[in-house]
């Protein structure tokens, strides 16, 4: 009897995580660097967050070369 409702709760957490990730809309965004008259294309499930780690992140990357970025359009591209 315990074993059965041990494997009825795992389906029902299963079903759960399942579920999280298939409502899960993902962004693409495209930003503008004025300083370097350069756009960027990127794509993520958190665009407010992505472009405040464009702009803030202490890691040397592309992006981090040709700040302030500006957000120039965001898309929803859907769920996972």
């Amino acid at each position: 009897m315990v074993r059965a409702q041990e494997e009825e709760q795992k389906k029902k957490s299963f079903t759960k995580v399942r579920l999280f990730f298939f409502v899960m809309t993902y962004y693409v965004y495209i930003l503008y660097s004025e300083s370097a008259d350069k756009y960027y294309v990127g794509s993520t499930d958190n665009w407010e967050n992505r472009l405040k780690s464009h702009n803030e992140t202490d890691r040397v990357t592309y992006t981090s070369k040709h700040r302030p970025w500006r957000l120039v359009a965001v898309f929803s591209a859907g769920s996972s």
